[in-house]
């Protein structure tokens, strides 16, 4: 028996259905690769820790650090630790912290600061990944840049999720498909870093990061980091000198 013509066409239909979908999944149209470019270099160019004032909520498996960045202090002076495991912190601890607060400084100006958004996420390797069924978000895929790790970049995956009704980017994430080395005798087997994005007073900003590294270095000492850092109570910055002394 052979079948009937509304099953042929509705076959036709179902298979130009797919192969568009196919098609259009495949590379993504220009004007989101302009409108993620500009969320990324929006990101660039909105340095937190000179146009804001912010809690940062670091938690690990060992404590919880509750830190607020006043950008009218010096940069040296910009983060004061608040908060140990919700208890107010010792001279000792205080006192450790601005010496790793130091260090953290150093290191970025030894690497020429951080690596910026517009140069983590490759737009050249973005491809579509899904659509939600409301055409609000975009999930799409690319090819990430990372500090220090660039001949083993073939061995990660990123991932954003765009929001088509605001413009914006809402989580960023990166994680290693295969076994990495960054450095001798160092071995890492599960990496991933996961940004979610929030919109403050027209800017685009970190709400939330968290990271997970676990590996080893050497043969003994097991690397096992999972930390969850919360951004919040965001105000930006006046053009008066009043909160100096905050």
């Amino acid at each position: 028996m052979y079948p009937s013509v509304q099953v042929l066409l509705r076959v036709i239909v179902i298979g130009m259905s797919l192969f568009i979908g196919a098609y259009a999944y495949g590379e993504p149209p220009n004007s989101y690769l302009e409108q993620v470019r500009q969320c990324l270099e929006e990101l660039d160019r909105e340095k937190m820790d000179e146009n804001w004032f912010y809690t940062m909520t670091t938690v690990t498996k060992d404590e919880i650090l509750v830190t607020h960045s006043n950008p009218l202090r010096d940069k040296n002076k910009r983060v004061k630790l608040i908060s140990v495991n919700d208890k107010t912190p010792s001279a000792d601890r205080r006192k450790a912290f601005k010496k790793e607060e130091a260090n953290r400084l150093e290191r970025e100006s030894e690497k020429g600061g951080q690596l910026r958004y517009s140069e983590m996420v490759d737009l050249d390797t973005l491809k579509f990944k899904t659509l939600n069924e409301n055409n609000k978000t975009v999930q799409l895929s690319f090819s990430p840049r990372l500090k220090d790790m660039e001949d083993e970049r073939d061995k990660f995956i990123g991932s954003l999720t765009f929001n088509t009704v605001t413009g914006l980017i809402e989580t960023l994430a990166i994680e290693n498909t295969e076994k990495v080395s960054p450095a001798f005798s160092v071995s890492i087997h599960r990496y991933k870093m996961t940004l979610d994005f929030v919109s403050r007073n027209n800017s685009l900003l970190i709400g939330q990061l968290k990271s997970t590294v676990k590996g080893k270095v050497g043969f003994l000492k097991t690397i096992d980091v999972d930390v969850d850092i919360i951004f919040s109570d965001y105000r930006k910055k006046p053009n008066v000198q009043e909160y100096a002394s905050e």
